[in-house]
């Protein structure tokens, strides 16, 4: 597996967060006082002049680390553009201060919530710093927005630097902080690597035909508009891919009720897919779950081996993923794993114990988190970042990764693909170093894929 020991990249956190600050033409004063701070506290500032544009605006926001927003008073025009600004930073993660600004009612809600003078909690994770007056702005809270700058800094240039996966993510969630489809251009923010469960129907009459239309559906909606995403069949083309900028899907398969036969896995290869569930219900279907294997699994196991398609345990219960590994002579996956105890999420949770007999096989665990526990207690960003960290103190980091697409809901603060850049933001303030973040955000499970396949090449 030295595919996933890469390079302990050394992320440059010499360079000063770029702060954007707005310029008001009532408040000359502030905007003076505004920059010196930024200056003083290890921060650059620079001014953002009014531009209704929705396209510079976002652009302007990709180049920032962190903005500031001076209200403009009773200017109309100006107002709605300090809102669409505050708005979309917020959706962003990007760290925010406000001066005499009024939240509208739409930022007060679930993804913001706001108590007055100071910092507060946003997603509840994001802290973003609401001031009365110029009056109220100090060295320590101007530094509070640089430290969090910062962070943002650092987390872009991990995710710039590193492939970055996703799952499962129903269309109607990609789109960008201003509605706009993100298929198949993935934002800034996005991800390098979707990562696709083409589901099939195992009893069709004609799998090859079924599976075929399936993949056909899939190629079609990556490539509705704008550039295309490139299908990666060879996954040795995977970091070529990243190197030159293309977007790329990696397709698995879930069959409702459990693959029936060789013959469909082989079809199954031919089409190039590189990972499937030996058994899955998407009612959560308990029969489906446990164990024991029938003896037809087993030798289903032993033709997935063959054919370098990994196993994905997604869904099984532990004495069942304990069979699995005792039979396959390859490294598996579980795409969708919750620490079992970390939060009170039954589904697709998994203890410590299991997590390590996975990873001790040289197996990955791809976590996820649902947007609400069992008793439908909110989950955010922060407790995704937890969980994280104590998989890896179980796991390791190379053998680990994480998705934030693979439930009907999202923690606090996940809204789409293009909120990963939140995540790494959190793991760094948590205290996760970078070089172990880096192969989480989907190499670990790339080079699981890659490896199970090249090792039957070589074969």
């Amino acid at each position: 597996m030295t595919k996933r020991l890469l390079t302990n990249t050394a992320y440059a956190q010499e360079d000063r967060p770029l702060i954007g600050v707005t310029i008001s033409p009532k408040s000359d004063i502030a905007h003076e006082r505004v920059v010196k701070l930024i200056r003083q506290t290890g921060g650059t500032a620079v001014l953002l002049p009014y531009d209704p544009d929705e396209v510079r605006l976002l652009d302007t926001l990709h180049r920032c680390d962190g903005i500031v927003i001076i209200s403009s008073g009773d200017e109309r025009e100006q107002q709605s553009y300090e809102t669409a600004l505050c708005t979309v930073s917020l959706r962003f993660g990007l760290p925010t201060l406000t001066i005499g600004m009024k939240m509208d009612e739409s930022l007060c809600q679930a993804d913001c919530r706001t108590k007055g003078e100071g910092a507060e909690s946003l997603y509840p994770d994001y802290p973003i710093i609401r001031l009365q007056s110029v009056e109220s702005l100090t060295e320590s809270n101007t530094g509070e927005l640089v430290d969090l700058a910062r962070y943002y800094h650092e987390a872009r240039i991990i995710h710039d630097n590193e492939i970055v996966l996703d799952g499962c993510i129903p269309a109607r969630r990609l789109t960008d902080p201003l509605g706009r489809p993100l298929v198949p251009t993935l934002v800034d923010g996005g991800v390098d690597y979707l990562c696709i469960p083409v589901v099939v129907d195992e009893d069709a009459p004609n799998f090859g035909t079924h599976l075929t239309k399936r993949i056909n559906e899939i190629k079609d909606y990556l490539c509705q508009e704008g550039e295309p995403i490139e299908i990666a069949f060879d996954l040795d083309e995977v970091f070529g891919y990243h190197l030159t900028g293309t977007k790329a899907a990696v397709l698995g398969m879930r069959a409702e009720g459990g693959i029936k036969s060789k013959e469909q896995l082989h079809e199954l290869a031919r089409q190039q897919i590189k990972y499937a569930t030996l058994r899955h219900s998407s009612s959560g279907h308990e029969a489906m779950q446990k164990g024991p294997l029938t003896r037809e699994e087993k030798e289903l196991i032993k033709t997935m081996n063959e054919l370098g398609m990994t196993i994905d345990v997604t869904g099984c219960n532990e004495d069942l993923i304990q069979e699995v590994l005792e039979i396959s002579t390859q490294p598996i996956v579980a795409t969708e794993a919750v620490c079992k105890g970390f939060a009170k999420v039954t589904e697709k949770a998994l203890s410590d114990e299991i997590m390590k007999a996975i990873t001790d096989a040289q197996g990955v665990v791809m976590l996820t988190l649902p947007g609400r526990d069992d008793d439908g207690n909110a989950l955010s960003v922060q407790d995704m970042a937890r969980m994280i960290i104590h998989a890896e103190q179980i796991c390791g980091y190379t053998n680990i990764g994480f998705s934030t697409g693979l439930h009907e809901s999202l923690p606090l603060g996940l809204h789409s693909p293009a909120d990963v850049i939140k995540i790494i933001m959190e793991l760094l303030r948590q205290g996760m170093p970078a070089y172990k973040i880096s192969p989480i955000l989907g190499r670990n499970f790339l080079c699981l894929l890659a490896d199970n396949e090249t090792h039957i090449e070589l074969l």
